[in-house]
């Protein structure tokens, strides 16, 4: 086999291992912004159980709660989880069209004629 066919062959092998690493960092997306609403919701009735520290004696308002929701430790671990799945995602996919892009050069320099160092 060809040497830069072999090399291409492994292009596509990481592409495709990269491929499924978005596939699965989407459906992780999927699943964590629906769970968003309901753990949105859950935060706010939390916050309003609490005392608001801005105005002393009184629980929050919903609109007080819902100002101050990312600081519901449970939610903003939601939000963590859910900004480094999207990360994760969008460097998988950059990965997959670096390799895709690499086995579609060696197949160039194959069609060309051309080889190149180890």
């Amino acid at each position: 086999m060809h040497q830069l066919a072999g090399r291409a062959v492994e292009a596509l092998n990481r592409a495709h291992e990269h491929g499924e690493a978005y596939a699965r960092y989407v459906g992780e997306e999927l699943h964590l912004s629906a769970q968003k609403p309901a753990e949105w919701q859950a935060a706010v009735l939390r916050l309003m159980a609490q005392d608001n520290p801005l105005v002393a004696g009184k629980p929050h308002s919903a609109s007080s709660a819902d100002k101050v929701v990312e600081t519901d430790p449970a939610y903003r671990q939601l939000l963590d989880d859910l900004r480094a799945v999207v990360v994760y995602k969008e460097r998988a996919h950059v990965a997959f069209r670096v390799e895709l892009e690499r086995a579609t050069l060696y197949r160039t320099l194959i069609e060309r004629g051309m080889e190149v160092a180890a």
